[in-house]
């Protein structure tokens, strides 16, 4: 049986935190947040019945407000462009140039592909100095924007499992050991 990680992860006052993680022995999970009064819960689930707690954070904001799951899983997916299989090397340029393009008037980013551990599937890493200013979440969000125009009706789009924009020293610090 597998078992799932769960971390509980967000901004609040523009500060990135990490509030709760946990591990549910399952084949599968259901995730849920739920809202009371200022108090956000997200809660993780075998069987869709039975609900535990990952973590809890105060979020005092005015309605309406969305808010969102972001999950990264282990699913089978088949990447073909035009009837042919891509390979992995086609698919890595084609995740670079997309994004390198993209933000390159503003971000200048340094990109870096790495296949993932699950097969076909890839972590992606953006590297500019630029996002100092920015918050993880925001980062995530020009990001996303970025691969929406431009991935949002490939098949590689479904194949990005991991999407971290950081700066320089963040990627120093944590990541060094991606580069190609």
């Amino acid at each position: 049986m597998a078992a799932w990680k769960n971390t509980f992860a967000g901004c609040i006052a523009n500060k990135d935190l990490i509030i709760g993680r946990g591990r549910l022995p399952a084949e599968s999970v259901f995730l849920r947040l739920e809202r009371i009064g200022e108090r956000v819960n997200a809660l993780c689930s075998a069987d869709g019945v039975a609900w535990f707690t990952v973590g809890h954070a105060e979020f005092p904001v005015e309605d309406p407000v969305e808010i969102g799951l972001h999950a990264i899983g282990n699913i089978d997916r088949i990447l073909r462009q035009g009837g042919q299989t891509m390979d992995r090397h086609q698919s890595i340029a084609k995740i670079k140039k997309v994004i390198s393009e993209g933000l390159k008037d503003c971000f200048e980013p340094e990109v870096f592909v790495q296949p993932s551990h699950v097969a076909d599937n890839f972590h992606v890493f953006i590297v500019s100095d630029a996002f100092e200013k920015y918050s993880l979440m925001k980062r995530h969000k020009i990001i996303e924007q970025v691969m929406k125009e431009s991935l949002y009706d490939d098949p590689i789009y479904l194949k990005i499992t991991l999407v971290m924009p950081v700066t320089q020293k963040e990627f120093e610090e944590t990541y060094a050991d991606v580069r190609e």
